[in-house]
């Protein structure tokens, strides 16, 4: 299981960023660590020292973490105990509202900042739960459409980057409180990223790290700040390389070779329709409705359902595994190059080629539907 954790923030002047920041565990991060830091927090001797002693009184009292109401003693204790006892990786993306279109409003820089940071926390075969902090107008409803959005953009990219993976892992959703355990360590280090946006990098250079990435537009009107924590997070294992993919796949590439990609999307989707997965359980309705109509010629959006599909279940089976020749790869990553392509559809290329599969499957069901057996 991968548990994230979600923050939203608005940075403070100079540079009022909007983003978001996401820590991914595959450990769940459970209030021990709260109540360690607040215990320790209540021992040291400098919460009795003006001006932090106020708001370290507040602290306790509230008995967990906001680190923009936050003294330096607590900020210091919360920070010694996600240093000591979390493995994770922090991803944060944020917005200079100030330089960007006057059209988006910053709902949706937080949205896109939460939709892009996603993309790290996809990153496993593994079922996912999200733990967002509430924020006016944030719905279960909203997130989900989010989600959609960001697999459809993830599916058609493929077709652009078939040789790395993409993995759509079953993904729950929970709106929580800002004193969810997770979400106090989130807004920690997203308040740190904000610091150092803002030109003072002390608490940042204290979370201990063996790798840190910090990346900001010439322009400064977009950055993002990601590390690990501890051990971080495991990924899935990969078996194919940047390399695996043949060099000119367009001259390669027949159209005798996109029909074999298209029956074999069908038998490969179909097996799974009747050899089910534990870890594809999420995607086997989908998978088995769209087995079902192989022969329907009047069945909705059919191949455009039928290449999401098994584009989603590729890299989670995954297709490609550690027997698989030098060969098969290269024909495996051509499939999924050329069965994204129609998905897209700002392409004259991508609508001939749905063109051409449209023709081909029409004349299949008609002349020869053995192929699809």
């Amino acid at each position: 299981m991968r548990y994230v954790y979600v923050d939203e923030s608005t940075f403070a002047e100079p540079n009022p960023c909007v983003g978001a920041g996401m820590l991914i565990s595959d450990e769940e991060i459970k209030d021990e660590i709260i109540n360690i830091a607040i215990e320790n927090l209540k021992k040291d001797p400098d919460i009795h020292k003006p001006p932090e002693n106020k708001l370290d009184k507040r602290t306790i009292s509230r008995g967990w973490f906001h680190a923009s109401e936050d003294s330096k003693n607590a900020h210091s204790h919360l920070l010694t105990e996600i240093n000591k006892n979390i493995n994770a990786e922090f991803v944060s993306e944020f917005h200079d509202i100030a330089k960007k279109s006057k059209n988006l409003i910053n709902r949706d820089y937080y949205a896109v900042s939460l939709i892009n940071s996603t993309l790290s926390a996809m990153h496993t075969r593994d079922n996912a739960k999200f733990f967002i902090e509430h924020r006016p107008g944030l719905t279960m409803s909203i997130l989900e459409n989010n989600h959609k959005e960001l697999e459809k953009e993830l599916l058609s990219s493929i077709y652009n980057l078939p040789m790395l993976p993409v993995y759509f892992p079953k993904i729950e959703y929970s709106i929580v409180k800002k004193n969810n355990p997770g979400v106090q360590c989130t807004d920690l280090l997203l308040w740190a990223v904000n610091r150092r946006v803002n030109g003072d990098s002390k608490w940042h250079d204290r979370i201990k790290s063996r790798f840190k990435s910090v990346m900001m537009t010439q322009s400064k009107d977009w950055g993002n700040d990601d590390f690990l924590i501890g051990k971080g997070v495991k990924g899935p294992v990969r078996y194919y390389t940047d390399s695996s993919f043949p060099i000119d796949s367009d001259k390669i590439v027949s159209r005798e070779m996109l029909l074999k990609f298209y029956l074999k999307a069908i038998k490969i989707v179909e097996y799974y329709s009747n050899n089910p997965l534990q870890h594809l359980s999420h995607l086997q309705n989908e998978i088995n409705n769209i087995a079902k109509e192989k022969l329907n010629l009047v069945c909705k959006n059919y191949l455009e359902r039928l290449f999401s599909i098994y584009l989603k279940i590729f890299d989670m089976i995954p297709l490609i595994n550690n027997t698989t020749s030098q060969s098969d790869v290269q024909y495996l990553l051509l499939s999924r190059k050329y069965l994204s392509l129609p998905l897209k559809h700002d392409e004259l290329h991508a609508i001939t080629t749905r063109m051409f599969y449209s023709k081909i499957r029409k004349e299949i069901i008609k002349n020869n539907p053995s192929l699809l057996n």
